[in-house]
């Protein structure tokens, strides 16, 4: 494997969790009213974007622990790569607790210890139903915002998530989370927001706080930051 060469599924965790998030929004398209065509522009809006891919992604770390002190902090830059039709990312820059980390001799498969949370959002979304309208309205980065809510079975988990989309119908973010949660953890609450490029709708941070707790053993709270820029066509 090349240096630093980021590895399925450990290390792409980021990319399957973009995936999930434009998921969630398409599929959930397939049973919302077809008269509604605000929810249609969303949707037209996102599928738009959907064959590009981020340049760059970074991603923050921290884990705090019971007290409140934090434990932990690393930072992480990678940069796609687009060899044979397949787009990967590669490691480029890595900080834990405000130190460099040596990159050389390494795979890039290290991760983070939170890692091993993210399987909640590898499930498959096709089936995605039970969308509804709630009319709830919230102002986001100045915009007036109306709401929708998804509530989707899966075999393992029901997944819970409010949708906000402008009057103008463009997805602004998406909160979410799934019920129950994973063994050992105690709350979960992901966010994604939308940004406008192009005509296209897409995702530029996602947000995640996560807390772990084992009786006796581990207590944590875990957030995370995503940064998604320079989309591209990786077939262009």
């Amino acid at each position: 494997m090349d240096r630093c060469a980021l590895s399925e599924p450990g290390a792409n965790r980021v990319r399957a969790l973009r995936a999930a998030v434009t998921a969630l929004l398409l599929y959930a398209a397939s049973v919302a009213a077809a008269a509604d065509a605000l929810w249609d522009r969303a949707v037209a809006m996102v599928q738009a974007g959907e064959h590009l891919e981020p340049e760059t992604i970074v991603t923050w770390v921290e884990e705090r622990g019971i007290d409140g002190k934090i434990k932990s902090i690393r930072q992480t830059e990678s940069r796609a790569r687009v060899r044979d039709g397949v787009t990967t990312y590669e490691v480029v820059r890595e900080v834990q607790d405000g130190q460099p980390v040596d990159l050389s001799g390494t795979d890039g498969t290290t991760q983070a210890s939170p890692n091993r949370f993210w399987g909640a959002f590898d499930a498959d979304l096709s089936s995605m139903s039970g969308v509804k309208r709630d009319d709830k309205q919230h102002t986001i980065r100045g915009q007036r915002a109306i709401g929708y809510r998804v509530d989707q079975p899966t075999a393992d988990y029901t997944l819970r998530a409010q949708v906000w989309i402008s009057k103008q119908g463009e997805p602004l973010e998406l909160h979410y989370t799934v019920d129950p949660l994973p063994r050992f953890v105690q709350a979960m609450a992901i966010r994604a927001e939308y940004d406008l490029q192009d005509g296209r709708v897409l995702i530029s941070r996602m947000f995640a706080q996560v807390v772990v707790n084992v009786p006796l053993v581990y207590r944590r709270l875990i957030s995370f930051t995503v940064e998604l820029t320079n989309y591209f066509d990786p077939d262009a």
